[in-house]
């Protein structure tokens, strides 16, 4: 039976009237003498089973809707939504296979735009850089270049280096994810 049938309810709804209009020509048939006591207590029953056949109806399809929200719950629980926007570059798993807490891995996304390449500036360089600075990035194929946005200064040096990340603008897909590029001061 499907979620919004009307179909039982319709017929139920029918038949309630049906016998209701019948019962009303029976009481008016036994005041005047021209129907039994016992057609008119039969058709009140009738009445009584058409009203449940139809309360029946009305609660078999609230009930077909609570399962179709809990099916939907069930559904919602079970999918995975993609933190970020992105290309799917690597499946871990697949469909219907177990994912363990331990082992939480799906799949890759590589967000394409913007780009983040990250640069091991010299300490002395990186202090003369500030998050928001715009810098420009040559990448190794065909010499093209493109502006970056420092997104991140490492607060701490590793071997006399600081961490810069940059973001890249890659809105036309000229650039891919894992190119080489150098960072131009």
């Amino acid at each position: 039976m499907s979620m919004k049938a009307q179909g039982r309810i319709n017929s139920a709804s029918a038949e309630l009237s049906m016998r209701s209009n019948r019962l009303l020509i029976l009481e008016r048939l036994v005041e005047q003498g021209h129907a039994r006591q016992e057609e008119v207590d039969r058709a009140r029953a009738d009445v009584a089973i058409s009203e449940g056949s139809l309360l029946d109806a009305r609660e078999g399809r609230q009930l077909k809707e609570l399962e179709f929200a809990k099916i939907q719950q069930q559904l919602n629980r079970r999918t995975i939504f993609a933190p970020a926007s992105g290309v799917v570059s690597n499946v871990n798993k697949n469909v219907g296979e177990f994912i363990a807490p331990n082992d939480p891995v799906v799949l890759t996304i590589v967000q394409l735009n913007p780009l983040k390449a990250s640069f091991q500036v010299p300490t002395k360089k990186a202090r003369e850089l500030k998050a928001k600075q715009k810098v420009k990035i040559v990448f190794d194929h065909e010499e093209a270049t493109a502006e970056g946005t420092i997104h991140f200064i490492a607060p701490s040096a590793k071997s006399g280096m600081l961490e810069v990340k940059v973001y890249i603008d890659n809105s036309s897909g000229k650039f891919h994810s894992g190119e080489h590029c150098v960072l131009n001061l």
